[in-house]
């Protein structure tokens, strides 16, 4: 990834565990210039893998209450 140092990778953990699925964090290790561009690059690159890979969009089904069931 551009701009991220030569030979550290990022950190990945897992921050907690939901219904819709893990919550992760990464770190991806840059120079305080760069941050920003890394930062939505490593979110870009995430999203890119998990898509490609077919995980599904994390959802919580809402039932709809029938009003005029009453």
């Amino acid at each position: 990834m551009p701009n991220q140092f030569e030979g550290m990778g990022g950190d990945v953990e897992v921050l907690e565990f939901s219904e819709r699925g893990p919550r992760l964090a990464v770190r991806p290790y840059t120079h305080t210039d760069n941050y920003w561009q890394v930062y939505f690059d490593t979110n870009r690159m995430i999203v890119d893998v998990l898509c490609s890979n077919g995980f599904p969009v994390p959802r919580i089904p809402v039932a709809m209450a029938d009003p005029s069931a009453n």
